[in-house]
């Protein structure tokens, strides 16, 4: 539904499931000001179920973490096979390049920033890790069981993630968690991670995730689109 006043400074939006049923707990509301340009001023997330927590990351409890001290913040850390991997987006304010923090500001740390290429390839200051490439990506993917892994990958349930969140069990214990495209109507339904392999002078290779298929796969994006960063 969409409501716009007479002089069309605001307008809101609400998106949200009708049918009754236990899983449909997700409403998203946000409101724009017109006349502050393309500025979302207001998002936040309600409930009908009062059970779903965006503030909370769902790690897999049958796995051991690590963890590291990343901007002031402590990371949980994952090993998938012989790699090491942040277990949650990065939330750093890049030296270079462009950034955006969340739509939903108060869980920042939860969903973390989107980057454009540059902005992501700038982040160097975790000692140890790195932006990972394309082929460390392929490494973990097949770890995760092939093109039809991105369960194994997914964090599990529905803080997150859109309804159905489909074919979650996050397996591998990566707790991989939507950040959209720099749209607030793509921030619980999109995961971009990007890479370091570029593909030509304006485009680099990033990973794509989605709330409503298993799939994981590869997707040239322009370099000054936004998507998540996870470090290796």
């Amino acid at each position: 539904d969409e409501y716009r006043d007479t002089r069309e400074e605001w307008w809101m939006v609400e998106i949200y499931f009708t049918q009754d049923v236990p899983e449909t707990k997700q409403i998203i509301v946000w409101a724009k000001d017109r006349m502050n340009g393309e500025t979302f001023d207001t998002l936040t997330i309600k409930y009908k179920g009062g059970d779903i927590d965006p503030g909370v990351i769902v790690y897999n409890p049958s796995k051991t973490y690590g963890s590291v001290s990343v901007g002031g913040d402590i990371y949980k850390t994952i090993e998938i096979g012989q790699q090491t991997w942040l277990a949650r987006n990065l939330m750093l304010v890049p030296p270079a390049g462009t950034y955006q923090e969340t739509y939903f500001t108060q869980y920042n740390c939860t969903f973390g920033f989107v980057y454009d290429w540059q902005a992501a390839m700038s982040l160097t200051s975790v000692p140890g890790f790195q932006m990972p490439s394309k082929q460390d990506w392929q490494v973990l993917i097949n770890n995760a069981g092939g093109t039809y892994g991105g369960g194994a990958l997914k964090e599990t349930g529905f803080n997150h993630w859109w309804i159905p969140n489909a074919g979650d069990t996050n397996s591998t214990g990566f707790t991989a968690i939507p950040g959209g495209d720099g749209w607030p109507t793509t921030i619980i339904s999109l995961g971009y991670y990007w890479t370091s392999t570029e593909q030509g002078p304006d485009s680099a290779w990033a990973v794509k995730l989605t709330f409503d298929q298993s799939k994981v796969e590869f997707i040239l994006l322009p370099k000054n689109r936004f998507a998540s960063v996870r470090l290796i």
